[in-house]
């Protein structure tokens, strides 16, 4: 019997072979498509919609930059600082982060499906009522993020330390390590109202 793909095998790549490329990047609005950017600045601010099909971003910055109104698909994004980064109720599908700053963004209810996230630093960033399914953060730092009422499927946890988090509650539905549950047991014990003594 054949062994479940794994999340990194079963994301979509970006198509850029053959197809009609958009670069357009207004004041308020940015719409890009087909294309691969490197050192990619955008400016902080709010913008009326953001979309992204496609894409490859490579160093670049997007620091407090509001959007209620943004979609990723198929999007690789690396050593990129987005620090405050606002995108509630965004949707993201085939989406990579690596090597990127996103502490103090809002993802809250937003979709995530086929996600990963690699050695970025989400420390406080809010997942809350976010909604994730077949996504990845391995190797990330965690401290004070806030998964709180999160509904996940096939959410999973390599090497990102849980035990400072928010929001236990959303973490129903995720795989962790033997270590992360170590750590968090005596957390879902005080949740849950079980108290621990030595015997």
């Amino acid at each position: 019997m054949n062994s479940p793909k794994t999340i990194t095998q079963l994301i979509d790549s970006p198509r850029l072979i053959g197809s009609d490329s958009t670069d357009q990047v207004e004041h308020d609005s940015i719409d890009l498509k087909s294309i691969t950017k490197q050192n990619f600045i955008i400016t902080d601010g709010t913008y009326r919609y953001i979309d992204m099909t496609d894409v490859e971003i490579s160093e670049g910055t997007g620091t407090n930059v509001i959007c209620f109104r943004a979609s990723l698909i198929r999007c690789r994004l690396q050593k990129m600082l987005l620090t405050g980064l606002q995108l509630p109720e965004a949707n993201f599908k085939d989406v990579v982060f690596s090597n990127c700053k996103i502490n103090l963004a809002n993802f809250r209810s937003a979709t995530f499906e086929r996600c990963i996230f690699k050695d970025c630093d989400l420390t406080e960033a809010d997942f809350a009522m976010a909604k994730c399914t077949m996504t990845l953060f391995d190797s990330c730092q965690l401290i004070k993020t806030d998964f709180s009422n999160a509904v996940n499927k096939r959410l999973e946890f390599i090497s990102s330390p849980l035990h400072s988090i928010n929001g236990l509650n959303g973490l129903k539905g995720s795989t962790i390590d033997q270590q992360n549950l170590i750590e968090i047991a005596p957390i879902l014990a005080s949740e849950l109202g079980i108290i621990i003594k030595d015997i």
